[in-house]
C-alpha cells in the first residue's frame, strides 16, 4: 500500500481546462497524498518535465498539435520510463493496443460515472507508483548485491549448471586481482577441465547443487596459480536456479593470524594477571623481586634482569633486585667484591638519556657504558665472559617527565631480545605499581599531616549525612565560628542541627542540602545566617559538594564567617543611601553623570528650575542636546567640560563655568555649573540660576541716574564704594548680610577697611583695578569671621557718571551653602571610596587566603592519587579554586583588559568550540562568518568559553549557532541554542542577579564585566522550551586602544 505521508507527484495533461481543474480539485480533496500539476498541451507538459520531477503521468489521447501517443513516444525514445496512464474518452481498440505497445502502463476510458472513474484512476496511480518504487528498490538491491559481491575480500567464482557440466560464468574483483586478470580468459571453461587434477572440487559442486545448500571443503589444496603455492579452503553455496558460487579462503594467512592472536591473548592474560597481582600484593612483599622474576621467567627467558631505583640528588642507579644469575651469583660477587644487588652506579648523560625515553633502548657500549667508572674495564669484560652477555638493554621508569627507576636486561650471546611490546607494557604496569607502593608509604607518613592541615584551616569544614541528618566530622575551626566543639557537632540530633540555623533561613538551607545530596547543579556560593552558642547571629558563606563517605552519599561543606564583610557592605549601602538622600533633598539643582555608562540622574530641584525629568534624557548625550540645542555652542561647551574633568581627576581646582541653558519651556537661563568628582565613575554638576544676577549687572551698568532706587530694591547684598573707598550706599539685603556674619555697626561713611579690616590691602588693590580699567571684576573669597568660614563671589562693577567712574557698585553672592554641598559631597566620596576599598580588599584577602590553603591541601592530595577519594577531592579543590579565581577577577579594580589587537572571532571561537566539543558529543556547534573586532584576545576567549560551557552544562541543547550582524558602530554577536531555555520568572531573576552583582552567576558576571570593558553591552533572551539567545554588542574600533 502507498504510505499516506509520501506525496505522489502527478502530471495531468488534457486540453480541456475545466476537466483539468475538476480532476485536480477532486483528487487532492479526497486523496491527501496526491500532488497534481496540470498541463493543457504536450509542449507545456514537456517543459514541466524538464523543470520538475514527477512520479506518474496521466494523459488524454486526443489533443491539438500533438496527442497523448506522441508524448508517450517522446518519453520512451528518450529512455524515460516514468509510469504512464492513458485517460481518455476514446476507447478504440487500435488506440489501446498502440498505447500499450509504446509502453503505457494502463489505459482508462472516461465515463459518465465520475466517482467510479476517479476511484479507478486513484487505484491505477497508486499501482503505478508502487510498481515504480518496487522496481527502484529492486535495482538498488541489485546494485548493493553487486557491490557486496565485488567488495568481498575473498575470491569468488560463479559456475552455472549446463547439462552435465559446470561452466565458469562470473567472478568478483578479488578473483580478478588474485589471478592477475587471467580469470577473464577462462570464462566459459568447464570445472572438470579447470580442476582436472582435483576431481573432488567438481564432486562438491555437484553435491551442493543437488542438496541446494552450502558446503565447505575442509581439505587443503595446493593450487598452482601465478602466485606461490598456498593452502586454501573452498566454500560452496547454491544460487537459485542453477548456479554455484565457490569462495576461496587463504588458510595460510588465517593460521598465521590465529597464531599471533593466541600469542596476543596469552600476553594479555599475563598482563591482566600481573595487574591483579600488583593490586593484591602485600606491602611487606618485595615488589622489586616480584617484577624481575616475572620478566625473567615469563617474558625474556634466559636473560638476566635487574631492577634499580634512581636517586636524583646523587644521580645514581641503586640496584634493588636481580634475577637469572643462578649458579653464577657467587662468581659475580667474587668479581665485584659485593652482592650485585647492593651496587650503585653513577649514570652518564648518555645512559640517562636512554632511560628518560621511557622506551626499550639498546646500550651500544654494553655493560661498560652502563656501569661507567664503577667497574674497571677488565672486571666488566670478565663479568661479560662469565655471564655470556650479548646485548644490554635499558627501560626507564618515568613519571611526569622525571626518572625514578628502570629495568636492565642482559641477553645471552647470539640470542635476540623477544616480546619487546609485552616487556614495555609490563614495565609500564610495574612503574605504576612502584609509584603506588611509594605513594602508599608516603601516604601513611602524610595522613597525619594532611589531617593537621584540615584541622588548622580557618574555614569550618564538616561532612554531613542524611537519613537522619547528622554531622560525622567537624574541624576545630567550626568551634571558632559557631562556639560548639567538633564533638558537640557530631553528637547533635537533626533537630539540634536545624536550631543552629536562623529561623528564616532554615527551609532554604535544608532544601539546598537535599538538592546537593541528589546531585543537582546549584550556584557554588550560598549565604545564610546562623546562631552561635552565645545566641549571637552570624553571617556565613558556604560551598559544598556531594561525596561518597563510608559507602553513603554525604555532603562536604566549607563555611566562612562573613559577618565582618556584611557589616562593611551594610555601611556602604547606608552611605550610598545617605548620599542619594542628600542629593535629592538639596536646595540646589544637581545633575549626576556616570562617566563610564554615561547614565544621567537629576534631583527634584533640577526638575523644578529647568522643567526636565530623567525621562527627557533617554540616551547618554540627550541632556546636552536638550540643555544646549545650538550644536556649535554645545560642541564648544563639551570641550570645556572635558578639560574641567581632566583637571578634577588630577586634583586641581577649577573655576565655576557660566553657561546659557535652555529650559524645557524654551526659556534661556544664565547658569553656573560647579563640578565635584565623587569617584572614578560619578561626576556631580551643581548648578545655580544666575539670570537675576546678570540682569542686575546690566541694569547697574546702564542706569547710573537710577542706581540708588534700584540698589535699594534688590534682595541680594549690594553696596556702593566711593573713589576714596567709603561706603556711600548700602541696601537692606546688605545690612541683613552684615548682621548674618555677626557685625552690628552701620557702615555708611566709614572706609572699607574700617568695616572689613580682615580683607586686607588686597581688597583696595581690586577696587583700584576696577576704577582704573573700567571693567567688571569677579572674584571668589574664603573669609573667616568670628570663627566661621564664609564663601562668597563678589562682582565689582564700575559706576559711570558722565563718562567718568565715580565709584564701584559691589554685589555679594553668598556661596557658603554651595561650598558646604561641595564639601559634603567630597567627604562622602572619601567615605564611599574607603568602604569600597575595604570591601574589595576584604574579598580579595579572603579569596587569596582560601586559595593558599587549598593549594596546600592539593599538594598533599597529589601524594595519595590512588586513594578512593583523591580524584573526588581534586575535582572539588579545582571547582573551589575556579570559583575563587572568578571572585578575584570580579573584585579586581581598574583595567581588566590587556593589549588591544585586531581579533579574528571566527578563528578564536572555532578553536574554543573544537576544544570543548568532546565534552558534549551530542551538541552540534555551528559558527558562521564571525568578524574581526578590536579587543583583548585573552579576555574575549574567557567570554566565549564561559558562554559555550554554559550551553554544554546547563542548556540540554542539541544545536548551538554563533553568528554576527553588522550594526552602525560595530557588530552584534548572537549565540543561540535550542535547549530548555528559561521561564520568564527565572530570566528576570537572572537579570536581577547580574544587575545587583550578588555573585550567584559568576560566569555571566565575568562575561558582563569583560564586555563592558570592551565598551560593549550584553543581553540575554530566553523562553522556556525554546532555547536561549545571548547577544553581545561590540564596537568595531575601541576608543583609546593601546595598540594593534
Amino acid at each position: 500500500m502507498i504510505i499516506a505521508l509520501v506525496k505522489i507527484r502527478i502530471l495531468h495533461i488534457d486540453d480541456n481546462i475545466a476537466f483539468l481543474k475538476a480532476t485536480k480539485l477532486y483528487l487532492e480533496k479526497f486523496t491527501e497524498h496526491f500532488q497534481i500539476s496540470s498541463s493543457p498541451s504536450v509542449d507545456d507538459a514537456l517543459n514541466k518535465l524538464q523543470e520538475n520531477d514527477f512520479d506518474v503521468i496521466v494523459s488524454d489521447y486526443l489533443m491539438p498539435d500533438q496527442d497523448g501517443l506522441d508524448l508517450l513516444k517522446i518519453l520512451r525514445n528518450s529512455n524515460n520510463d516514468i509510469p504512464f496512464i492513458m485517460f481518455t474518452g476514446k476507447g478504440r481498440e487500435e488506440v489501446v493496443i498502440q498505447a500499450l505497445n509504446l509502453g503505457a502502463d494502463f489505459y482508462l476510458q472516461k465515463g459518465e460515472d465520475t466517482k467510479s472513474q476517479f476511484h479507478e484512476l486513484v487505484n491505477l496511480v497508486e499501482k503505478c507508483f508502487e510498481k515504480k518504487q518496487t522496481e527502484k528498490a529492486l535495482r538498488k538491491t541489485h546494485r548493493q548485491q553487486k557491490a557486496q559481491f565485488n567488495g568481498t575480500p575473498v575470491p569468488i567464482y560463479v559456475y552455472e549448471k549446463q547439462g552435465d557440466n559446470f561452466i565458469l560464468v562470473d567472478y568478483n574483483a578479488m578473483a580478478y586481482q588474485v589471478t592477475k586478470g587471467m580469470i577473464e580468459k577462462r570464462l566459459g571453461i568447464k570445472a572438470s577441465t579447470a580442476f582436472k587434477k582435483y576431481p573432488s572440487i567438481v564432486e562438491h559442486m555437484r553435491l551442493c547443487y543437488e542438496n541446494k545448500n552450502a558446503l565447505t571443503d575442509e581439505l587443503e589444496y595446493t593450487i598452482p596459480t601465478t602466485q606461490e603455492d598456498q593452502y586454501y579452503s573452498i566454500h560452496y553455496a547454491f544460487i537459485p536456479p542453477n548456479r554455484i558460487s565457490m569462495g576461496v579462503v587463504n588458510l595460510t594467512e588465517i593460521k598465521e593470524r590465529e597464531t599471533e592472536r593466541e600469542k596476543y591473548l596469552e600476553n594479555l592474560m599475563f598482563l591482566s594477571k600481573t595487574a591483579m597481582d600488583f593490586i593484591v600484593l602485600s606491602p611487606h612483599e618485595n615488589i622489586y623481586r616480584y617484577i624481575v622474576n616475572k620478566i625473567n621467567k615469563k617474558i625474556v627467558e634466559g636473560s638476566i634482569v635487574g631492577l634499580a631505583s634512581y636517586n636524583k640528588k646523587t644521580n645514581t642507579f641503586v640496584t634493588r633486585a636481580i634475577s637469572g644469575l643462578g649458579k653464577n651469583l657467587k662468581k659475580i660477587m667474587s668479581l665485584l667484591g659485593k652482592n650485585p644487588e647492593d651496587l650503585e652506579v653513577t649514570l652518564t648523560e648518555k645512559v640517562l638519556k636512554y632511560l628518560s625515553s621511557n622506551k626499550l633502548q639498546k646500550i651500544p657500549g654494553g655493560l661498560k657504558e652502563l656501569t661507567g667508572k664503577i667497574l674497571r674495564p677488565r672486571i666488566a669484560k670478565k663479568i661479560e665472559a662469565v655471564l655470556q652477555i650479548g646485548d644490554v638493554y635499558s627501560l626507564g621508569f618515568v613519571h611526569n617527565g622525571e626518572i625514578f627507576g628502570g629495568v636492565i636486561i642482559l641477553t645471552q650471546k647470539g640470542e635476540e631480545l623477544k616480546n619487546r611490546e609485552v616487556l614495555e607494557a609490563f614495565a609500564n604496569q610495574s612503574s605504576v605499581a612502584l609509584l603506588r607502593q611509594q605513594a602508599l608509604a608516603i601516604l601513611r607518613e602524610s595522613e597525619e599531616k594532611y589531617r593537621n592541615i584540615i584541622n588548622q584551616l580557618s574555614e569550618g569544614v564538616i561532612i554531613a549525612k542524611a537519613n537522619p541528618l547528622r554531622i560525622v566530622f567537624a574541624n576545630p575551626a567550626m568551634e571558632q565560628i559557631w562556639g560548639y566543639s567538633p564533638d558537640e557537632f557530631t553528637s547533635f540530633s537533626s533537630t539540634e542541627l536545624l536550631n543552629l540555623l536562623y529561623p528564616d533561613d532554615r527551609e532554604a538551607c535544608l532544601q539546598r542540602f537535599q538538592k546537593r545530596l541528589a546531585g543537582k547543579e546549584l550556584a557554588d556560593h550560598f549565604e545564610f545566617r546562623g546562631i552561635r552558642k552565645d545566641d549571637s547571629v552570624i553571617y556565613l558563606s558556604t560551598t559544598e559538594r556531594q561525596i561518597d563517605y563510608e559507602n553513603e552519599k554525604a555532603l562536604l561543606a566549607v563555611y566562612k564567617d562573613i559577618t565582618e564583610e556584611k557589616i562593611v557592605k551594610k555601611k556602604l549601602e547606608e552611605s550610598e543611601q545617605r548620599l542619594l538622600q542628600f542629593v535629592e533633598e538639596n536646595p540646589l539643582p544637581i545633575l549626576i553623570r556616570n562617566l563610564k555608562t554615561k547614565a544621567i540622574s537629576i534631583n527634584a530641584k533640577f526638575t523644578e528650575i529647568l522643567g526636565y525629568s530623567e525621562k527627557d534624557f533617554t540616551s547618554p548625550d540627550k541632556w546636552l542636546e536638550k540643555l544646549y540645542p545650538d550644536p556649535d555652542y554645545r560642541k564648544k561647551l563639551l570641550t570645556l567640560f572635558e578639560q574641567d574633568l581632566k583637571k578634577l581627576k588630577k586634583g586641581k581646582r577649577i573655576t565655576p563655568r557660566e553657561v546659557k541653558i535652555v529650559r524645557k519651556d524654551g526659556k534661556t537661563l544664565d547658569f553656573v555649573w560647579r563640578f565635584v568628582n565623587v569617584n572614578d565613575e560619578l561626576c556631580f554638576f551643581i548648578g545655580e540660576d544666575i539670570s537675576h544676577r546678570k540682569k542686575i549687572e546690566e541694569v547697574l551698568r546702564t542706569s547710573g541716574s537710577r542706581y540708588r532706587t534700584i540698589i535699594e530694591s534688590l534682595n541680594i547684598p549690594v553696596h556702593l564704594i566711593s573713589k576714596d573707598y567709603r561706603f556711600i550706599l548700602v541696601n537692606r539685603a546688605m545690612y541683613e548680610w552684615i548682621e548674618k556674619i555677626g557685625l552690628t555697626f552701620d557702615p555708611i561713611g566709614k572706609k572699607l577697611l574700617e568695616v572689613f579690616p580682615f580683607l586686607g590691602q588686597n581688597i583696595i588693590d581690586e577696587y583700584d583695578r576696577v576704577m582704573d580699567s573700567g571693567e567688571i571684576l569677579v572674584s571668589d573669597e574664603e573669609t573667616v569671621i568670628n570663627n566661621h568660614i564664609y564663601y562668597t563671589e563678589t562682582q565689582k562693577i564700575p559706576l559711570l557718571n558722565e563718562k567718568e567712574i565715580s565709584g564701584v557698585i559691589t554685589v555679594i553672592f553668598d556661596l557658603t551653602d554651595i561650598k558646604r554641598v561641595e564639601k559634603e559631597l567630597r567627604q562622602k566620596q572619601k567615605e564611599l571610596k574607603v568602604q569600597r576599598d575595604e570591601l574589595e580588599s576584604y574579598t580579595s584577602r579572603v579569596a587569596h587566603d582560601i586559595k593558599n590553603k587549598l593549594q596546600i591541601i592539593r599538594n598533599y592530595n597529589d601524594l595519595i592519587q590512588d586513594s578512593h577519594y583523591s580524584k573526588k577531592i581534586e575535582n572539588q579543590i579545582m571547582a573551589i579554586i575556579t570559583f575563587l579565581d572568578n571572585l578575584l577577577f570580579l573584585a579586581k579594580k581598574g583595567e581588566i583588559l590587556g593589549d588591544i589587537w585586531d581579533v579574528n572571532l571566527q578563528t578564536l571561537v572555532s578553536a574554543i568550540a573544537e576544544k570543548l566539543q568532546p565534552l558534549s558529543p551530542g551538541l552540534e556547534i555551528e559558527i558562521r562568518d564571525l568578524p574581526v573586532i578590536n579587543g583583548d584576545p585573552v579576555t574575549l576567549q574567557q567570554v566565549f568559553e564561559n558562554l559555550i560551557m554554559n550551553t554544554i552544562i546547563h542548556a540540554a541543547a542539541t544545536k548551538l549557532v554563533i553568528y554576527s550582524e553588522k550594526t552602525d558602530i560595530g557588530y552584534k554577536i548572537i549565540i543561540r541554542d535550542n535547549g530548555k531555555g528559561f521561564s520568564k520568572e527565572k530570566l528576570e531573576k537572572l537579570k536581577e542577579s547580574l544587575a545587583k552583582k550578588d555573585y550567584t552567576h559568576l560566569g555571566l558576571m565575568i562575561v558582563q564585566k569583560i564586555i563592558r570593558a570592551h565598551q560593549g553591552s550584553f543581553n540575554i533572551e530566553s523562553s522556556e522550551g525554546e532555547g536561549t539567545v545571548v547577544i553581545l554588542h561590540f564596537k568595531e574600533e575601541l576608543q583609546s586602544s593601546p595598540g594593534k
